[in-house]
């Protein structure tokens, strides 16, 4: 299987026009809030981004407890069933703040939303099913040193944006 290469601050014409196959980055969370609603969610990822904590000596920040970590998810989860309209901005205030993946079908293709919390570092691809399968995008496009947790994509309802 073969990935489109990435392709970085695509052009008006690419954006308005994207190749049959393609990934797009540092692209605004707004041109994937115009696409995610007319595809449907399969896996539904959250990646920690931030971590608003500091070891005692101020040298730097340090990672979250897998408690911590756990009472956040559960404050997402709760986010989340809240929302009439799912909201991705609407869960990052607290200790950590989240990137997330959202892979998605619709006919032929799959498509992979990643919603990064800087807003204009979000990435969109898509790959013809005919390519590869729904584990090889996760697979490809999820790194194995992340901190990633699969969410229930039910909780995703509404119109989802940013």
């Amino acid at each position: 299987m073969k990935f489109p290469e990435p392709y970085d601050y695509p052009d008006a014409i690419n954006l308005l026009q994207p190749p049959e196959e393609f990934r797009f980055c540092y692209v605004s969370s707004s041109y994937l809030d115009g696409i995610v609603n007319y595809v449907k969610p399969e896996r539904f990822f959250a990646e920690v981004a931030y971590y608003d904590c500091y070891d005692i000596r101020g040298s730097g920040s340090i990672q979250p407890s897998e408690e911590i970590i756990q009472q956040e998810l559960t404050r997402l989860n709760n986010k989340f069933e809240s929302q009439v309209h799912s909201s991705f901005n609407d869960c990052c205030d607290n200790r950590i703040d989240f990137n997330f993946y959202l892979f998605a079908f619709s006919p032929g293709y799959w498509w992979m939303f990643y919603y990064d919390q800087d807003v204009s570092d979000c990435e969109l691809a898509r790959i013809r099913n005919s390519t590869a399968t729904l584990d090889e995008m996760i697979d490809h496009f999820i790194y194995s040193e992340s901190r990633i947790f699969e969410l229930d994509k039910q909780l995703l309802h509404g119109w989802l944006s940013r």
